[in-house]
């Protein structure tokens, strides 16, 4: 079980990606007080390419009793959930689908696989 404290700092983006993350990782959510696991949110690295992560465990820390996730893993969420420039592409291939060029991530170069199966199990 995991407790996750409501963050007031947290954009709408943010808790979006913070309950994708919670939702794959299939890690039961505790609302109340209790002695479980706490969850916390914390600004550290500003480097959220898709290697600078990885390298950092994906900016998850678990220590006794919490957990931290960086900032920045949820900026990185964002763009690969929200997928906000795909879907506002006019760019398609012969079959309709937006190329993965036309993200933001590919442009940026933050591209690594798939990462839906791996971030979570972190």
């Amino acid at each position: 079980m995991l407790a996750v404290n409501p963050d007031e700092s947290l954009t709408a983006a943010e808790r979006f990606a913070l309950d994708v993350l919670i939702d794959l990782s299939t890690v039961l959510r505790y609302d109340g007080t209790g002695d479980v696991v706490r969850l916390r949110v914390v600004a550290g690295a500003s480097d959220d390419t898709a290697a600078a992560l990885r390298a950092r465990g994906w900016g998850i820390a678990p220590s006794d009793g919490i957990v931290t996730i960086e900032r920045a893993l949820l900026r990185f969420v964002v763009d690969v959930a929200g997928a906000e420039d795909e879907q506002r592409s006019r760019a398609s291939d012969r079959y309709q689908r937006v190329p993965a060029t036309a993200g933001r991530l590919s442009a940026r170069g933050r591209t690594a696989g798939r990462l839906s199966a791996r971030v979570p199990a972190a």
